[in-house]
């Protein structure tokens, strides 16, 4: 008897201890789960406020604006003509520039978010081709990269495309010197006003001059409401004429 009573007394702790035992495994495996569930989900995109509010959309939008902005790639003079020679030379092996035209977002670095070159054919070895309506090929580029490549071959679109007077040096595109060089003529010829002129477009092309023509920059901007421009010649750097 005393021996029965014995066994069930041990039978009892042992079902004791492994209850005791299982309760402490299953907090265990709770714990981590309770942590995870504490931890608050990883932060997304912020939903756009209340519209309905102009005042908070406004000013929404002029952030998601700025967001844009900050993403835009500018590139120099150097850097689009890279750009462009490349989709030019598989247009024809002796193309070669005759225009080139920096826009929007002109810092005084001499960069743009926007460039535009112009090419035709070189069948002249004293580079003056005169080709008012010979074939020509044009390349857009916006934020660092190509856009758009026209080639003007038919009639109509080699009209009413730029003309091309003379072919320009590849070695002169130092964007960022002519546009200094463009602004200090803007500065001459219009004073303290120059300094907070509003630049449009900065342009490497060519001029007509008494040896012929002649690679220049020119510099299109606003000056107290009213348009101004200064043109520079791209081998000296000196000011040729400020309107």
């Amino acid at each position: 008897m005393e021996k029965q009573r014995l066994s069930i007394w041990i039978g009892l702790l042992v079902c004791c201890v492994v209850t005791v035992g299982c309760g402490k495994k299953e907090d265990e495996a709770k714990e981590p789960m309770q942590s995870v569930a504490q931890t608050p989900p990883p932060a997304g995109p912020q939903a756009p406020p209340d519209m309905s509010d102009p005042e908070k959309a406004k000013e929404y939008i002029r952030q998601q604006m700025a967001q844009m902005e900050a993403r835009v790639e500018v590139m120099d003079a150097k850097g689009a003509y890279a750009l462009a020679v490349t989709e030019a030379k598989k247009w024809d092996a002796q193309a070669k520039l005759y225009q080139l035209k920096g826009e929007k977002k002109l810092t005084p670095d001499g960069t743009a978010s926007m460039w535009t070159a112009y090419f035709a054919i070189q069948t002249d070895a004293r580079d003056t081709p005169r080709q008012e309506q010979g074939k020509k090929l044009t390349v857009l580029m916006s934020d660092g990269r190509v856009m758009k490549v026209s080639p003007k071959e038919t009639p109509d679109d080699i009209k009413f495309s730029a003309p091309c007077r003379a072919f320009l040096p590849d070695e002169r595109l130092n964007s960022k010197e002519a546009l200094a060089k463009c602004l200090a003529g803007l500065k001459e010829k219009h004073g303290a006003a120059a300094d907070s002129s509003e630049i449009k477009r900065l342009i490497y092309t060519s001029e007509e001059s008494d040896a012929g023509y002649k690679p220049v920059w020119e510099l299109n901007a606003s000056v107290n409401g009213s348009s101004a421009s200064a043109v520079i010649d791209a081998v000296t750097g000196d000011v040729i004429e400020a309107i």
